[in-house]
Formats: structure tokens, C-alpha cells, sequence
């Protein structure tokens, strides 16, 4: 699946949709009129309510759909589905459930960050 970037933060109504605080104002690090590969998909009840994009860069960042236009609907074949609780469900490459993946991710720990680098090379190759 692949998504061009529309917007870096968020209407009033789309805050208030996700049920974010009128004040809060988060800015995406993505660029308007970019292409990007979606890594995985997380739709959640509640706060943050709505579908979540991980979108590869440095690393899975995770971003409200509302920000992106889908221009390839294919999802991949690489994506494993799993509820996350009641309210939560994802899909997501297998690699991508391992306890604290995105903990280590962020932290550099290198071989998870061998595998996520493998994970995205394999995602971004399925859509080329």
C-alpha cells in the first residue's frame, strides 16, 4: 500500500474526531506531495480513534490516515493481523510484534534495526 502525504498536521475537526485536545498540535515529519510505503496499519477505539499508518523512514513512524491520499490500495502480503485488545487491532508485518520492537528501534539497538531495515526493503520491493 502506498500513501501520498496531503497535509503535516491536523484540521480543528480532525483533532477533534481523534479526541485530541483543541490545543495539541502535533506536526508529522513528512513532506506534502511525497509517496510512501505503509509499513502497517492500527485502528484503535478512543483516544487517537482512527486508523494509524507506520510509515518507514528512520523509523515506523505512526500517523493518522487523514494526513495521506492512497494512491496503491494493495495491502501487503507481508501483513499479519491481530487484535491488540478490545479496542485495537493491527496489521502489521509479523517482525513488527515482537515485544518492544519499536522500543528498541528508537533506542538503536542494531539487530533490531537489521530487521527493520529488511522489513521495509521487503515492503518497498513488493510495490515497485
Amino acid at each position: 500500500m502506498k500513501v501520498k502525504c496531503i497535509a503535516t498536521s491536523l484540521t480543528a475537526e480532525q483533532k477533534q474526531s481523534m479526541g485530541l485536545d483543541e490545543h495539541e498540535d502535533p506536526q508529522y515529519p513528512f513532506v506534502i506531495g511525497t509517496v510512501y510505503t505503509v509499513l502497517g496499519i492500527h485502528t484503535q477505539i478512543g483516544r487517537y480513534a482512527g486508523t494509524i499508518l507506520k510509515i518507514p523512514m528512520r523509523y515506523a513512524v505512526p500517523a493518522p490516515a487523514c494526513l495521506f491520499e492512497v494512491v496503491d490500495d494493495r495491502p501487503s502480503t507481508y501483513w499479519k493481523i491481530k487484535s491488540l485488545s478490545e479496542y485495537e487491532l493491527a496489521l502489521w508485518p509479523e517482525e513488527l510484534y515482537q515485544e518492544y520492537f519499536q522500543d528498541d528501534l528508537t533506542d538503536g539497538v542494531p539487530e533490531v534495526i537489521e530487521i527493520y531495515k529488511r522489513v521495509v526493503e521487503r515492503l518497498e520491493s513488493e510495490f515497485d
